[in-house]
């Protein structure tokens, strides 16, 4: 039986984040084990740790169909977990994990994590654009043109003309599903500015088994991405804490700070359950 943890994370008030399961000494499951334990826990992503007890701990992150080379919130939650469980005690807060995209800082500060990564880049591949406003059962036209940009998981970002348009989505899942399978993506997440000056987003990646990510990390990143490209991030002041998760019923929150050559990103994480699973045989 291994260690496993439920953790709730970019969460502005309890059991309002993005879920994510943490199962620990995973040193002796293979790629094959991780999919099916992530397929049957059906969260937005599973991470499992390995070399939990060495220099450098490695996370395997697993969506419900598929293993994926970077998330963000798999990093915070797991971040979390390390520390509490005093796998990795920094004397500072700081450390670093592996994940597909690499070695990455973390920051852990009590409930509080950050992760510092490269910013993403982005891709020059061809699209339709009026299929992606199609897709994404819009009324209004996009501000902007839509973007794709590879974090480790690659979005492509669309920005909505105002939060209510973002927040009254209807999106065709399954367009969005064939367009990233034949683009490559992990999906498509929409962004809009508030009046306040805030950044709400949306994020659907029915291809990777998620019809929308309550809080998605690597979207946000993917946004800072799009929105430094386009002036907005300028006008934000190069940070903001983004929102997402509303139309779910959640409420989750990520301070997003665009720097010289990197980008950080945290928030809140909360352990909420904790146990053993049985892996079993394959």
């Amino acid at each position: 039986m291994l260690p496993f943890y439920e953790v709730d994370v970019f969460a502005a008030r309890p059991f309002m984040g993005n879920p994510l399961a943490v199962v620990m000494h995973a040193d002796g499951l293979d790629a094959h084990h991780m999919q099916r334990i992530a397929r049957w826990l059906n969260l937005s992503e599973t991470v499992f740790v390995r070399n939990a007890d060495e220099a450098l701990p490695e996370l395997r992150i697993f969506a419900p169909n598929r293993e994926i080379p970077f998330a963000g919130h798999p990093l915070i939650g797991a971040g979390r977990v390390l520390v509490s469980t005093g796998m990795v005690n920094p004397a500072d807060g700081q450390f670093r994990v592996r994940c597909g995209r690499g070695p990455i800082w973390l920051n852990v500060q009590g409930e509080q994590v950050q992760a510092m990564v490269a910013p993403p880049e982005r891709r020059n591949t061809q699209f339709d654009a009026s299929e992606v406003h199609h897709a994404l059962g819009l009324d209004s036209d996009l501000d902007d043109e839509p973007g794709i940009y590879d974090a480790g998981a690659t979005w492509m970002v669309a920005r909505a003309d105002s939060t209510d348009t973002l927040e009254t989505l209807r999106p065709a899942l399954g367009a969005i599903d064939s367009i990233s399978e034949r683009l490559g993506l992990t999906g498509i997440t929409v962004y809009a500015v508030s009046d306040e000056g805030s950044i709400h987003t949306r994020s659907f990646a029915p291809a990777a088994g998620i019809p929308e990510d309550p809080v998605c990390g690597s979207g946000n990143l993917c946004v800072a991405a799009h929105a430094d490209d386009t002036g907005v991030a300028d006008e934000l002041g190069g940070s903001w804490t983004a929102y997402q998760g509303q139309s779910m019923d959640r409420d989750g929150r990520i301070r997003i700070d665009i720097k010289e050559d990197h980008m950080t990103f945290g928030g809140p994480a909360v352990i909420r359950l904790e146990g053993k699973i049985t892996p079993g045989s394959r």
